[in-house]
C-alpha cells in the first residue's frame, strides 16, 4: 500500500474563553501549515526565518506575507480550524482540546478522501498553551504535556472511530512558539488571519494579497455544515455514486459544499475506470428513475446539477475526458427526454442539437447499438411535441425497415420452430407506437389513416410482452378509438389497459386501480378513461353516467383534481374533457369551472411551448361550442382566444407549430 506522509505544525489565536461572551469579537481558532515530511529541513526553516519572531510583539507585512508565500510555494496547505460557533465547552483548555480534535479529525478524513489507497501518516507539532486559571493569576505555568496528550490521543481515536477512518495514524509533539521556528510559521499564519481586516495594518492591495493566499485553505469550523459532512463521510466510507447524487440535490453551491465536490472530483479521478464507471451509472439509474416517475421537475434540476458540477470539470481533464462525455450524452438524453415530457419545446431543441451532434459516442459499436435506436424514437416524439405528424411517418419507416432486419438476422442463428418464442423487439413497439401516435393526430383531416393506425397498433402489441409495455400501447390504441368515433373499441381498448372485462363494477374497478399506486395516480390511464367516458356521453350511452358516478366516488380523484402536480401534465385535459362531459350534461357552472381552471394551469407556463400550444385547443373548442349553441358569453371567449393566440404566435415556434395554429379556431380543437 502506497505510504503518504505528512507534517503538521499549529499555534492558537485567542483564549477560547470568551467566544460565547463576545459576539462581536473574532472567534478563537487554530491553525498552521501541512506539508509533506522532509520538506521542511532545517535549512529551508532556517533560510524562511533568519532569528526568532512573534507576530503579536512586532507585525513585519512585506517579510512575513513573503514567508506564507514561499511556504505555498513549496507545497504547503494553510490549515485553520476555527470556532465560528462560538462553542464553549467547561473551560478554555477543554474548549481548545475539543476543537483541534474535531479539526484534525476532519483533517486525516480529507487526507484520507485524496488518496483512499495509501496509508496516511501525520506528525502534528502543536504549540502548548497556558493554563487559563493560571494565567489569570499571572502566572506562567503550561498546560503539563503528558496529561494533555493522553486527554488529546483518547479523544482523536474516538473521534477516528465514530468516522470510520482508516488507514491513518498520527504522532504528536509539543513545542513552544517562541522556541521553535516551524511554530513560528504558524504563528505568522494565525496572526494574519486574525488581522487580516485591519485598516491601519493592511492597505487594499494588502488585504487581496492575504485573500489568495488563503483561498485554497485546509478550513474547517468546529460544528461543520451537515451537509458538507454528510457528503465527506460518504467519500470516506466508498460510497462515491451516494456522494455524486446527494451533492446535485442542492439547488445552490455553498463555499464549504464547493470543497467538498473539489475533494469528491479528485477521488473520482483517482479511482480506477471500471470503479468509476459504476458511479456514472449509479447517476444514470438515477436520473432515469426521476424520469420513470414522472418527477420532470425535479429530475431536471438534479440532471443539470449533475452535467455542471461534474461532469463539466471532468470533461476539461485527458484521463477522464471520454468517460465524461459520454455519460454527458447520457444525461443530455435524459434531459432530452424530460424537457419533451413537459412540452419545453426551446430546451428540447437544445437538446436534441447536443445528443445529435455527439451521438457518436455511442453508437460507436454494436453493444450500443440500442441507444442510436432509443435515441432515434425520442426524435420522433419530439416531432409529435412539434405537431410534425407526417414527418414521424416518414422518419419511421427506416427506423422499421433495420429493425425488422436485425429479427430476421436472429431468426437465422436461432431458427426455432416454436412460434410462440418468436424473438420481439421492444425497441421496434415503440417505434411502432410513436407511429401510431401520428396517425391518431392526423385522423381528423385524414379519417382514410385508420386501417393503417389500426395496422400499426396490432403490430406494435406484438413486439411487447411485460404487462407495463402492454398498459402503455392499450392507452394509444384507446385513443386512437376515441379519436375515430369507435365507441365500443375505445372502452374494450382501455379494460384491457388493466386487463379487465365488461361488467357491473368495472369501472370502480379501473379508477380503484388509478389510484392504487402509491403516491401517484396512473393519471394517463385517467385521462384515457375520461376521453372514453366522454365519448359515451356524446352518443348518449348510459354507461357515461356509471363511469361519471364511480370517478366521483373517489375521493382521492376528488382531492387531486382540485390541486394539480407541478408539471400538470395531464391535467390540463382531464380538467378540459370533465368540463366538456359536464357542458353535455347541462352543468355549466360546473363546465366553466373544469375549463377555467384547465387554461390557468395550461398557460402558467410560458416556456412550454407544447403545453401552452393546449390552452389554444381548449379556449377555441369553448368558444366553438359557444357559437354552436348561441352562447352569451361569445365576445368574452372570443377575445381570450385571440389573446392566446397572439401570445402564442409571438413565441419562437416551430415552423409546423405555426402552420397548424394558423386554422380556424374549429378546425384546431381535436388535438388529444
Amino acid at each position: 500500500m502506497e505510504s503518504r506522509k505528512y507534517e503538521l505544525y499549529l499555534d492558537e489565536s485567542g483564549n477560547f474563553e470568551d467566544d460565547d461572551l463576545k459576539p462581536g469579537y473574532t472567534p478563537s481558532f487554530v491553525g498552521g501549515i501541512l506539508c509533506y515530511s522532509q520538506v521542511m529541513t532545517q535549512k529551508v526553516i532556517d533560510r524562511l526565518i533568519s532569528v526568532p519572531i512573534h507576530a503579536m510583539d512586532t507585525y513585519r507585512k512585506e517579510e512575513f506575507l513573503g514567508i506564507i508565500e514561499k511556504l505555498k510555494g513549496f507545497g504547503g496547505r494553510i490549515v485553520l480550524f476555527e470556532n465560528n460557533e462560538r462553542v464553549h465547552i467547561m473551560d478554555g483548555d477543554t474548549t481548545y482540546l475539543n476543537i483541534i480534535t474535531e479539526g484534525l479529525t476532519k483533517l486525516l478524513r480529507d487526507l484520507h478522501n485524496e488518496s483512499p489507497q495509501a496509508e496516511i501518516e501525520i506528525n502534528i507539532l502543536i504549540a502548548t498553551r497556558q493554563n487559563s486559571e493560571e494565567r489569570e493569576k499571572g502566572n506562567k505555568i503550561r498546560i503539563m504535556a503528558d496529561e494533555y496528550l493522553r486527554r488529546f490521543e483518547e479523544k482523536m481515536y474516538v473521534s477516528l472511530g465514530r468516522n470510520k477512518i482508516d488507514h491513518v495514524a498520527f504522532n504528536i509533539a509539543f513545542g513552544q512558539a517562541l522556541k521553535d521556528k516551524r511554530l513560528m510559521f504558524a504563528d505568522i499564519i494565525c496572526n494574519t488571519w486574525l488581522t487580516r481586516k485591519g485598516k491601519a495594518k493592511f492597505t487594499s492591495d494588502d488585504r487581496k494579497r492575504i485573500e489568495s493566499l488563503y483561498e485554497d485553505c485546509i478550513h474547517f469550523e468546529v460544528y461543520e455544515d451537515p451537509d458538507a459532512g454528510y457528503l465527506r463521510r460518504l467519500i470516506s466510507e466508498n460510497r462515491i455514486g451516494e456522494a455524486i447524487a446527494q451533492l446535485c440535490t442542492h439547488q445552490k453551491m455553498k463555499r464549504n459544499l464547493q470543497d467538498t465536490r473539489d475533494i469528491l472530483l479528485d477521488r473520482i479521478i483517482k479511482e480506477y475506470p471500471k470503479d468509476r464507471e459504476l458511479y456514472f451509472q449509479y447517476m444514470s439509474l438515477k436520473i432515469g428513475q426521476f424520469n420513470r416517475r414522472r418527477d420532470y421537475t425535479i429530475g431536471i434540476r438534479f440532471a443539470e446539477c449533475y452535467e455542471e458540477r461534474i461532469l463539466a470539470p471532468l470533461l476539461e481533464l485527458k484521463e477522464v475526458h471520454d468517460a465524461a462525455e459520454y455519460w454527458m450524452f447520457d444525461t443530455d438524453f435524459y434531459l432530452l427526454t424530460m424537457y419533451d415530457h413537459i412540452g419545453n419545446a426551446d430546451n428540447c431543441t437544445e437538446y436534441f442539437e447536443r445528443c445529435n451532434a455527439h451521438i457518436g459516442v455511442a453508437s460507436h459499436s454494436w453493444e450500443h447499438i440500442d441507444y442510436y435506436f432509443n435515441f432515434r424514437i425520442r426524435e420522433l416524439n419530439r416531432l409529435i411535441g412539434l405537431f410534425d405528424f407526417e414527418s414521424v411517418l416518414t422518419k419511421s419507416e427506416p427506423l422499421i425497415e433495420a429493425l425488422q432486419s436485425a429479427k430476421e438476422l436472429f431468426s437465422m442463428i436461432d431458427p426455432s420452430p416454436d412460434k410462440d418464442n418468436l424473438l420481439r423487439s421492444e425497441t421496434l413497439g415503440k417505434v411502432y407506437g410513436v407511429r401510431l401516435e401520428a396517425y391518431t393526430n392526423l385522423l381528423h383531416d385524414h379519417p382514410e389513416y385508420y386501417e393503417k393506425a389500426l395496422e400499426t397498433s396490432n403490430l406494435a402489441l406484438a413486439e411487447f410482452s411485460k404487462p407495463f409495455d402492454l398498459h402503455r400501447q392499450y392507452q394509444y390504441r384507446c385513443l386512437m378509438f376515441v379519436t375515430a368515433g369507435k365507441v365500443e373499441e375505445a372502452l374494450e381498448a382501455l379494460l384491457q389497459a388493466y386487463e379487465l372485462d365488461y361488467c357491473d363494477g368495472v369501472f370502480s374497478q379501473f379508477v380503484e386501480k388509478v389510484f392504487s399506486s402509491g403516491t401517484k395516480a396512473d393519471v394517463f390511464a385517467l385521462m384515457h378513461y375520461i376521453n372514453v367516458m366522454l365519448l359515451l356521453k356524446q352518443n348518449n350511452d348510459k354507461r357515461a353516467e356509471e363511469m361519471k358516478n364511480a370517478l366521483m366516488a373517489n375521493q382521492r380523484f376528488v382531492n387531486e383534481a382540485k390541486a394539480p402536480t407541478e408539471d400538470d401534465y395531464p391535467w390540463n385535459l382531464i380538467l378540459w374533457k370533465l368540463g366538456k362531459y359536464m357542458r353535455l350534461a347541462g352543468s355549466k357552472k360546473a363546465a366553466e369551472d373544469y375549463i377555467t381552471r384547465a387554461i390557468a394551469i395550461t398557460t402558467k407556463h410560458k416556456d412550454k411551448v407544447t403545453m401552452f400550444s393546449f390552452a389554444l385547443c381548449i379556449a377555441g373548442d369553448r368558444l366553438n361550442w359557444e357559437t354552436k349553441n348561441d352562447g352569451s358569453n361569445i365576445t368574452v371567449y372570443r377575445k381570450q382566444y385571440e389573446t392566446l393566440l397572439e401570445q402564442f404566435m409571438k413565441m419562437d415556434l416551430p415552423e409546423t407549430m405555426r402552420k397548424w395554429f394558423s386554422r380556424s379556431y374549429a378546425d384546431i380543437v381535436p388535438l388529444k
